[in-house]
């Protein structure tokens, strides 16, 4: 059988990381306040592998925010977390009055910090996004997107006796396959194109084939993993912490098919639209242990950064 040669751009795509820092952004202050560098993204500027820097504000608690940071690889990101740009950043990013019981923050924490600290590690307030790789079509086009009003649904999911981590994470996607919450039935994307939509004397290129991305885009924390963890093994509470992981499902209410951020607004208020929610999850399997969902306003303050 001929080997199928991986697009080189899809390589990269699912090399790169995304990382979601919480930090508390007072009302009136559109950006944090860098130490030394006026620019938008203060300590940000020249770091390796760092490509892309959004920020964000919670819609039901505009003091939370978060600087999302697109990053050419995770080695870039871990690297970036030595350095003293690091350590600057954070110094811009407090941490006063963050909600911390936020599911992608709390995984983000190893089991080595404590819970209760006042002050996070700074691996901890770099909770790391891999993307899913079999959606990379929409995942570049959420990423070239991703800016307006944004749903993170995150699930909490222990993981079971299986050998393979990856095929329980797309179990957890698979199990929201047609899942549009009640009142949103009208924005399912149309399907896509065949040949025969096409005048008989045009012949369109593969490219025009792939689907249209479905609304949702999935991604789950690498720093919710430990590489020391292993199906079916029993060990200490801070030891079984690590056997979860958190799975997310990012919609973006933009406009397309229809999903306008007011259309958004009126399905977080439906409470038929919140009990689809509640049924999908306890029927989903794997088993959910929790779930949560945040609202986000986002917008970007800086791309193509570094290429190392």
């Amino acid at each position: 059988m001929a080997r199928v040669k991986i697009p080189e751009v899809r390589i990269r795509k699912d090399r790169t990381r995304t990382s979601w820092t919480r930090f508390y952004l007072p009302r009136g202050q559109d950006r944090p306040t860098w130490s030394t560098d006026s620019s938008d993204i203060g300590p940000l500027t020249g770091v390796p592998g760092c490509q892309k820097v959004w920020l964000g504000r919670q819609v039901d608690d505009c003091e939370q925010a978060a600087i999302i940071i697109l990053w050419e690889s995770a080695d870039a990101l871990k690297d970036s977390q030595d350095s003293s740009a690091c350590a600057e950043l954070l110094q811009g990013l407090p941490e006063d009055d963050v909600v911390s019981g936020a599911l992608l923050q709390r995984l983000s924490l190893s089991s080595g910090d404590n819970m209760n600290s006042t002050k996070s590690s700074p691996v901890s307030l770099f909770p790391s996004l891999h993307w899913f790789p079999q959606e990379w079509f929409q995942r570049e086009e959420f990423e070239d997107r991703l800016e307006g009003r944004v749903m993170l649904t995150a699930f909490l999911v222990p993981y079971m006796d299986v050998p393979d981590r990856l095929e329980l994470r797309c179990s957890v996607s698979r199990a929201f396959e047609g899942f549009m919450p009640a009142g949103s039935d009208d924005l399912r994307p149309p399907p896509p194109p065949t040949r025969e939509s096409f005048p008989w004397n045009v012949r369109p290129g593969l490219a025009v084939f792939r689907p249209e991305p479905s609304g949702w885009v999935w991604a789950w924390t690498d720093t919710g993993d430990s590489d020391l963890w292993h199906p079916g093994q029993q060990g200490t509470a801070a030891e079984t912490e690590s056997g979860q992981m958190v799975v997310c499902m990012f919609r973006q209410w933009d406009g397309y098919y229809g999903a306008t951020p007011e259309r958004g607004e009126a399905s977080a208020k439906d409470p038929l639209a919140k009990e689809s929610w509640a049924r999908a999850v306890a029927n989903a399997m794997p088993p959910i242990a929790a779930w949560e969902h945040e609202r986000w306003d986002i917008w970007v303050i800086s791309a193509v950064l570094h290429h190392s």
